[in-house]
């Protein structure tokens, strides 16, 4: 959280790299016709794959009560609009 010069709350980095992130993916999978763009990797799940899923586990380095609360924040945003999906958080992880 501490970038200066990058300054953000907890709240800020929440929305981004928990709601709008995992919201675009979600939007991105669910559309009718797309293709995937992965260069180098012979491991890819394919397309059916990556639309079965439906569980999304966020590890979070840090581990604040501020941080815990914003990110609580916006997992129950994303629970409330996708809710045949299940959101989690793990803190302190490497």
């Amino acid at each position: 959280m501490d970038k200066p010069d990058c300054p953000q709350t907890e709240g800020q980095w929440a929305r981004k790299q928990i709601f709008e992130k995992c919201d675009n993916r979600i939007k991105a999978v669910s559309q009718e016709e797309y293709t995937l763009s992965i260069k180098g990797s012979n491991d890819l799940p394919d397309i059916a794959q990556l639309k079965s899923i439906r569980k999304y586990v966020f590890v979070i380095d840090a581990d604040t009560l501020a941080l815990r609360q914003a990110v609580k924040n916006s997992l129950d945003i994303l629970r409330l609009k996708y809710p045949e999906y299940e959101f989690w958080a793990i803190y302190g992880g490497d």
